[in-house]
């Protein structure tokens, strides 16, 4: 066969309607993992956020703690002026 004959062009594009439908599988198959790996990583980020927040709450409670503990020890050994 010679490629001026029509099944040769028939072939041709028929490869290329598979080639091209192989690789829009594949980059649709691509674009699915990604948008769930993108969608584990929103989770993640909210889980942090949240530890976040309970760190930050304890940081306080600390704070406030190291305060009362401060005023005692202040009034215990006569530090504090009132």
């Amino acid at each position: 066969m010679t490629v001026t004959e029509p099944q040769v062009w028939v072939l041709m594009a028929l490869f290329a309607a598979v080639m091209a439908t192989m690789i829009t599988l594949v980059l649709m198959t691509i674009n699915a993992k990604f948008e769930r790996v993108d969608e584990q990583f929103r989770r993640v980020d909210e889980q942090f956020r949240r530890v976040d927040e309970q760190f930050q709450a304890v940081i306080d409670r600390l704070d406030a703690l190291d305060r009362d503990v401060t005023a005692l020890t202040k009034r215990s050994f006569g530090l504090d002026p009132g």
